[in-house]
């Protein structure tokens, strides 16, 4: 009946675990998007185009909003459905990190915070 009742409980867990892995969404991040980026909702940023680049999980990102006054850069990392990048903005001395949710493959959000100043905002992603 113990050896019995063992059997079973590997049994099952084998199962779960076989199942788990077949059902874990794995979305690549990887080429260009749309993006919107929104501060203390007042400024709307639309229209520009973000690249990630590199492998899966980390890379480089690329920003651009036209025309062409814009441009930002920085890592990224990927665990998960979880994403996080940090943008660089040369031009107006700022720094965005941005962390958010893979929701699809066409599809991803999340909040911002710009410093100097602690600016928050949120961004969204589709393409």
């Amino acid at each position: 009946m113990k050896r019995s009742f063992i059997w079973v409980c590997l049994l099952l867990f084998a199962f779960l675990t076989l199942y788990s892995s077949c059902t874990t969404d794995s979305f690549s991040i990887l080429g260009n998007w749309d993006i919107t980026m929104i501060y203390a909702e007042t400024y709307v940023y639309t229209g520009g185009t973000i690249t990630f680049a590199g492998s899966e999980t980390s890379g480089i990102v690329s920003v651009n909003f036209p025309p062409d006054t814009e441009i930002g850069s920085g890592p990224y990392t990927v665990s998960g459905n979880t994403v996080e990048f940090t943008i660089t903005w040369p031009k107006a001395e700022y720094i965005d990190t941005c962390t958010g949710t893979i929701v699809d493959d066409n599809n991803m959000n999340g909040t911002l915070v710009e410093n100097p100043g602690n600016t928050p905002g949120t961004w969204s992603c589709t393409r």
